[in-house]
């Protein structure tokens, strides 16, 4: 009688834990993609919010253009300021998924790192089917799937 009694519990207690910080609604991660497509997407999108340098910075070193000065960089990779978010965008052309990292901390820099990020991720996207929004550590992170591009 026992074991049951606390089957139950354990058992009732799941979906508030897997339900914490998820969107019961909108668009999932299954309209983006294969599990294939939308572990490129995380691993990209984690690789980015671990950058300081922009987006279209690193097309153009891509492309050759030497307009990024290295000198000029005043955080380190992975660097978050107190309370600083930084956003991601990741499209297939049919669909996106908006990704953010916050920093929790108060008043100091913390380091995020593309594993910690894609750890984080991981979780929250084979939990949630239509998105989250969850703390892990010092850092609160937002995968949301979305219908069109970026």
């Amino acid at each position: 009688m026992q074991f049951t009694t606390a089957l139950y519990a354990v058992l009732a207690a799941l979906p508030i834990v897997s339900a914490n910080g998820c969107y019961g609604s909108g668009d999932t991660f299954a309209e983006y993609g294969t599990s294939d497509e939308l572990a490129t997407a995380r691993e990209e999108a984690c690789a980015a919010l671990v950058s300081t340098i922009p987006k279209h910075t690193e097309l153009m070193l891509n492309l050759g253009e030497p307009r990024f000065n290295q000198q000029s960089r005043k955080l380190q990779a992975g660097e978050y300021p107190a309370g600083q978010t930084k956003n991601y965008c990741a499209s297939n052309g049919q669909a996106s998924i908006n990704f953010s990292a916050t920093s929790n901390s108060g008043s100091t820099t913390l380091t995020l790192t593309a594993d910690d990020c894609v750890s984080a991720m991981i979780i929250e996207m084979e939990a949630c089917s239509h998105g989250s929004v969850q703390s892990h550590g010092s850092f609160t992170y937002k995968d949301d799937p979305n219908a069109g591009s970026c």
